[in-house]
């Protein structure tokens, strides 16, 4: 069942939703939120009977004959999309803001026929914002895949008197994030950074209460396309879920990013920068080239796929089964002990070693010559 559109009355960062409710076994609830800044209007016309007619049928109506105009609002083109279910009471707030109007879907479910659960209440939290209006984008926004590659995000933050400021920024990606520097006004700002799970918090020593753009240089290796970086603001005087997301948009006008995910080259490439620790394998047990150690980047795969990893003879049969195991974009690490698929050692002699990738929608291959002996 989705609520009313709530009018916050101005633009405000909702940190937190709280409900109460009531479920008992076997049933759960559900709650989604979305938020905007504009509304669409429409009209409802009707006759004196309360029949709905056309406003130009409408306007040919003598008085007496009008009735009631009806005013419907429905979320405009800047609505975000309905955020995953919250999963506990009190989680910080996961739709995008600050914005002045939001609107929340809860969906009662139940296994057992003669159980259901109940609301008592939802409660918003909400307060001034720490920046009225943010926008950040990243440059630049390609990288080769797998190779440690710098960025700069720009954050421009718009701050007028009824703003709460900001002094921590936090910035975080599925491949993670290096801190290497931040400015702005072209001076570097004193502040001490925590390395935090994929990414960084910067503590600056001078909280930014005006309109500013601030620069953040960091470095990252990416094997996804499209990996976003995502930003948030926090103010070290206020409750930790007072957390402030940062919108994508024109931070710089000298950068025609507007975006905050870098991509990949846009070629068929599913795996990259394959290398072998010895083009020869010596499995004597003297500890010397025992085992052959195998690295590649796996790329663009964002569900778990197969990666088939063989060794094969020069007449294309299967010697032996290195790895089937699915696996997502990554640095991908195995090893091979030279044996085959009966846990005997192999021949010396000359064997091909495949790696096969099956992607979301194509499947690539590629080969390496190695040698075995003792």
């Amino acid at each position: 069942m989705g609520s009313p559109i709530y009018d916050l009355g101005s633009v405000q960062h909702v940190s937190a939703i709280d409900w109460t409710a009531d479920t008992p076994v076997a049933t759960l609830v559900e709650i989604r939120s979305r938020t905007g800044n504009l509304l669409d209007e429409q009209y409802i016309f009707q006759d004196k009977n309360g029949k709905q007619v056309t406003e130009k049928k409408y306007a040919k109506l003598i008085p007496s004959f009008k009735g009631a105009i009806d005013t419907i609002r429905t979320p405009g083109a800047d609505w975000s999309n309905w955020s995953r279910a919250y999963e506990t009471s009190g989680q910080v707030f996961l739709s995008p803001g600050p914005r002045r109007y939001v609107q929340l879907d809860a969906r009662i479910l139940s296994e057992a026929p003669y159980n259901a659960a109940t609301f008592d209440d939802i409660i918003l939290e909400f307060n001034n914002p720490l920046a009225q209006a943010t926008a950040a984008e990243v440059f630049p926004n390609q990288a080769p895949p797998g190779k440690m590659s710098q960025f700069t995000y720009y954050l421009r933050s718009d701050i007028d008197a009824s703003s709460r400021g900001f002094d921590q920024i936090q910035l975080t990606s599925t491949a993670g994030a290096r801190f290497r520097a931040v400015r702005s006004a072209g001076e570097t700002l004193t502040a001490t950074v925590e390395e935090i799970e994929h990414g960084f918090k910067i503590h600056l020593d001078t909280p930014v209460q005006r309109s500013t753009l601030v620069e953040i240089d960091f470095e990252s290796t990416l094997y996804f396309n499209q990996t976003r970086f995502d930003a948030f603001l926090f103010n070290s005087g206020l409750s930790e879920t007072v957390r402030q997301p940062v919108d994508s948009g024109d931070a710089e006008t000298a950068i025609s990013s507007n975006q905050v995910f870098v991509s990949l080259p846009n070629n068929q490439q599913l795996f990259s920068d394959l290398s072998l620790s010895s083009p020869v394998l010596t499995p004597n047990g003297d500890g010397i080239s025992d085992h052959l150690q195998i690295e590649f980047d796996l790329l663009k795969v964002l569900s778990p796929r197969p990666v088939v990893i063989g060794v094969y003879d020069l007449s294309g049969r299967q010697i032996a089964l290195i790895s089937d195991a699915a696996a997502t974009a990554s640095r991908q690490r195995l090893a091979w002990d030279g044996r085959d698929t009966q846990g005997r050692t192999v021949a010396p002699g000359v064997y091909i070693l495949r790696i096969s990738v099956e992607g979301d929608a194509l499947t690539r291959s590629e080969s390496r010559l190695i040698s075995v002996a003792y």
